[in-house]
């Protein structure tokens, strides 16, 4: 499992464009991806999640960059 980790976001984020990447992509359920973005972008949290492979991962990483999402890989 490949970790990705959400830490903030940029001013005009794509809040709902957000949730259907964690849902689509992700393989999280809309509660848990809503969760996720609550937290970062109301509570400033940050959040980790784990997918199944690199190449998923960063597929990940830049859909959420381009929709103002700041994230990266861990490894």
């Amino acid at each position: 499992m490949v970790k990705i980790e959400f830490y903030g976001w940029e001013v005009g984020a794509r809040k709902i464009p957000f949730t259907t990447l964690l849902t689509d992509k992700g393989g999280l359920s809309l509660s848990e991806a809503k969760s996720i973005k609550d937290a970062i972008i109301d509570r400033d949290e940050i959040k980790v999640i784990s997918v199944a492979s690199k190449e998923k991962a960063a597929r990940i990483v830049d859909e959420a960059v381009k929709i103002g999402i700041k994230c990266r890989v861990l490894e």
